[in-house]
C-alpha cells in the first residue's frame, strides 16, 4: 500500500502551466486505481480534498508526498514517468523538489539567470533556514549543489524576495557547468543535518522523456 500512496500523491503534486513544446497535464487517475486496491484490503483512503495543505508543521505520522513539483508547471505522461522512476530510487526521507528548466533558468545570453522554489515547498521545508541567515542577513543563506555522481560542488545565494525564494549568485555557473537547458528536469533532494544547507541534483534530459 505504501507504493499505491505514493503514486496516488503524484496528480496532488503537479501544477496548472501547460510547456512551450504542447505540454499537457498528465491525466493519470492513479486516486481511484489506489481506492479500488485499497477496498479488498479494507483500507480507507483519503480524497484529495483532504490532503494537508501546507500550512501545518510536518509532525509524526503526517503524510509526504513523493515529491513536489515548481509552482505552474505540469509534467506530461512521459515525464512523470521518468520522475516517479528517479524518485523511487532516490529514496528520500524528505520530498524531492522537482522542476522544469525554462530560458531565465538556461539561457546563456541572461545574466540574470536564477531559479524560483515552489511557495509551498520553501514554507514546508526551506523557511525555518532563515533564522540564522548570512551575514547578519535574513533573507538571505548559502546554499550548496552537487550534481548526482559528481565530486564538484558549487556554492550559491538562496535569496527571499517578497513572494518569491530563488538561487540567484552561482546558479548561472551551476546550469553552464552542467549543460542545462530548456525542458530538462531537475530533481533536489534537501540534505538533512548538513551545514551549510546542501542540496544533491538530479537532471533527467529531455530527450529521455
Amino acid at each position: 500500500m505504501v507504493h499505491l500512496l505514493h503514486r496516488e500523491s503524484i496528480g496532488h503534486s503537479l501544477g496548472g502551466r501547460t510547456g512551450n513544446h504542447g505540454r499537457t497535464r498528465a491525466n493519470i487517475d492513479l486516486t481511484a486505481r489506489a481506492k479500488e486496491e485499497a477496498a479488498s484490503d479494507g483500507e480507507d483512503i483519503s480524497s484529495p480534498g483532504s490532503e494537508d495543505d501546507g500550512s501545518s508543521d510536518n509532525s509524526e505520522g503526517s503524510f509526504e508526498p513523493p515529491f513536489m513539483l515548481s509552482d505552474r508547471h505540469t509534467l506530461t505522461e512521459a515525464q512523470e514517468m521518468k520522475v516517479v522512476e528517479k524518485v523511487e530510487a532516490i529514496e528520500s526521507a524528505l520530498p524531492i523538489y522537482v522542476t522544469i528548466m525554462g530560458g531565465s533558468n538556461v539561457c546563456r545570453r541572461n545574466s540574470g539567470m536564477s531559479l524560483c522554489f515552489g511557495t509551498r515547498y520553501v514554507s514546508r521545508y526551506l523557511e525555518k533556514k532563515y533564522a540564522t541567515g548570512r551575514h547578519g542577513n535574513r533573507n538571505v543563506i548559502s546554499l550548496v549543489l552537487q550534481r548526482e555522481g559528481k565530486s564538484r560542488t558549487w556554492y550559491t545565494e538562496l535569496r527571499r524576495k517578497s513572494d518569491r525564494t530563488m538561487i540567484t549568485k552561482g546558479w548561472a555557473s551551476f546550469a553552464r557547468g552542467n549543460s542545462l537547458r530548456e525542458d530538462d528536469l531537475c530533481l533536489f533532494k534537501l540534505m538533512e543535518n548538513e551545514e551549510p544547507l546542501k542540496m544533491m541534483v538530479y537532471i533527467i534530459r529531455r530527450e529521455k522523456c
